[in-house]
C-alpha cells in the first residue's frame, strides 16, 4: 500500500512564540485547507509534544484540550513523547494505523518560551534515564554551558579536534552553511547569514562551542496529512522506521545501524540520497554523523562542508537546507516535522530560493534522548516523488 503525503504545514519557529492552541490551530487550518479534507473522513489525529507536561500547564489530554475548538470529533486523539525525536515517530505510528482510503494527521507542537529556565532544563535532562543523571552531571555537566546535551556534544567536538579529524574553523564552516540556509528560509528562527570569522567570536558556550553553534530552546509546530490516494500536491513515503536504543551501543553508531537498515531496507544506498536533513543538536554533531553515516571518509566531512559542498549550489549531498536545528530552530516535539515539512516542500518543488534543482529523493533522521550515551529514539524517514 502507498502512502503519501498530501499536506505540510509550519509555523514561524521563534525564540518566543504564541501557545501551543494558536500555533496548532494555524497548521491544522492550513493542512485542511491544502489537502481539502473533510475532518469527518480523517481516521485520527497523532501529536507530539514534550514540555506540556514538564511544566503541567497541561499534564495530560493535550491533543484533546489543544484542538477541542476546531470541531475535529469524534476522531480519536493519540499523544507522543519520544524528546526530540517524537514528531518522526509519530509519522512512522500513522503509517501503521492507515488504512486503504484514509486520511490521518500528524502534528508537533512546543511552546517553551513561557517557562524559567530551571524548568527549560529540567525538561532537556529528562531525555536522560532519571538514574543516570548524577553521574552525568558531574561527568558531562561542568564542560559545557547549559544542558548535559551541550556537554555530550562538547566531547565529541574535543574528539574531533584532538584526532584532526575536524578543525574549529570547519565547526564553524558547519554553522555558517546553517546560517546561510537559515537566511533562505522566512520561517527559520535565525535569519541572519553569519561568517566562520563572527562564529569564532560569538560567546562560547564551551571551549569548543559558540553560541551559533547549538540549537537553542524555540516554539513552533508543524504537521503533516497523510493519505492512500495520491493527488497532484502528494510526495511518497517511501519508507518510514523508528528504533529504540538501551545503552549497548555508541550513539553515532546507532544512527549509523538504523540509516543502514531503513536505507537498505528501501533498496538503496546512502549515496543516493543528494539532500539530506540530518539532527544537528551542534555543529559538531552534524560533522560527527556525516562521518559515521559514511556520507563522507573519516575526517573528511569538515573539509568538504568548508569547501561549501554540502551548501545549496554545492556538488551535495546538501545538509539541512532548512537551516537545521542549528539555523531553523529545534520546537522539540515538532523538529522532526519541521524536517519532513522541508524536504516535502524540496521533493515538490515549493522551496523556493532553497531548491534544490531535480530533487527525487531525499532522509532526514532525527533523534531523542541518550541511555548510557547510546541514542534512546531514532527515526529515519524517507520521501521520494510521487
Amino acid at each position: 500500500m502507498n502512502i503519501y503525503i498530501n499536506a505540510a504545514s509550519m509555523t514561524p519557529i521563534r525564540s518566543k512564540g504564541q501557545n501551543e492552541t494558536i500555533m496548532l490551530t494555524y497548521v491544522v487550518n492550513e493542512l485542511i485547507k491544502q489537502h481539502n479534507v473533510d475532518v469527518n473522513n480523517l481516521q485520527a489525529v497523532i501529536l507530539s509534544n514534550s514540555f506540556g507536561a514538564i511544566s503541567l500547564r497541561q499534564a495530560g489530554i493535550r491533543p484533546q484540550v489543544w484542538l477541542r475548538h476546531l470541531d475535529l470529533d469524534p476522531i480519536p486523539f493519540y499523544s507522543i513523547e519520544s524528546a526530540c525525536a517524537g514528531g518522526s515517530i509519530g509519522l512512522d505510528l500513522a503509517c501503521q494505523m492507515l488504512e486503504p482510503g484514509g486520511n490521518i494527521m500528524v502534528l508537533g507542537v512546543e511552546y517553551i518560551s513561557n517557562l524559567p529556565i530551571e524548568t527549560k532544563m529540567m525538561g532537556i535532562t529528562q531525555g536522560v534515564p532519571e538514574d543516570e543523571r548524577e553521574h552525568l552531571r558531574s561527568e558531562f555537566g561542568p564542560v559545557a554551558e547549559g544542558t548535559l546535551f551541550m556537554g555530550f556534544n562538547e566531547i565529541w567536538g574535543r574528539h574531533l579536534l584532538e584526532s584532526n579529524l575536524a578543525t574549529v574553523e570547519q565547526i564553524a564552516a558547519t554553522a555558517a552553511k546553517s546560517r546561510f540556509h537559515g537566511s533562505l528560509n522566512p520561517l527559520a528562527a535565525h535569519q541572519q547569514a553569519l561568517s566562520i570569522d563572527r562564529i569564532l567570536r560569538a560567546r562560547k558556550v564551551s571551549s569548543v562551542l559558540t553560541v551559533p553553534m547549538c540549537s537553542s530552546f524555540t516554539d513552533g509546530a508543524a504537521g503533516l496529512i497523510i493519505s492512500t490516494e495520491k493527488t497532484e500536491s502528494s510526495v511518497k513515503v517511501r519508507s518510514c522506521k523508528s528504533f529504540s536504543g538501551n545503552g549497548t551501543m555508541e550513539y553515532h553508531e546507532r544512527l549509523k545501524k538504523c540509516v543502514r537498515h531503513t536505507v537498505a531496507a528501501a533498496g538503496m544506498e546512502i549515496k543516493d540520497f543528494k539532500c539530506m536533513e540530518i539532527h544537528d543538536a551542534t555543529s559538531v554533531e552534524e560533522l560527527y554523523s556525516l562521518e559515521t553515516l559514511e556520507i563522507f571518509e573519516k575526517g573528511q566531512a569538515g573539509a568538504h562542508t568548508l569547501a561549501g559542498d554540502t551548501t545549496l549550489g554545492g556538488k551535495g549531498p546538501i545538509i539541512n537546507p532548512s537551516g537545521g536545528l542549528v539555523s531553523r530552530g529545534h520546537p522539540i516535539g515538532a523538529t522532526g516535522l519541521c524536517q519532513l515539512y522541508e524536504l516535502y516542500l524540496q521533493i515538490a518543488g515549493k522551496a523556493e530560493q532553497r531548491q534544490i534543482d531535480n530533487l527525487n529523493i531525499a532522509l532526514a533522521l532525527n533523534a531523542g534522548g541518550i541511555i548510557t550515551m547510546d541514542a534512546a529514539s531514532v527515526a529515519v524517514t524517507i520521501l521520494e516523488k510521487a
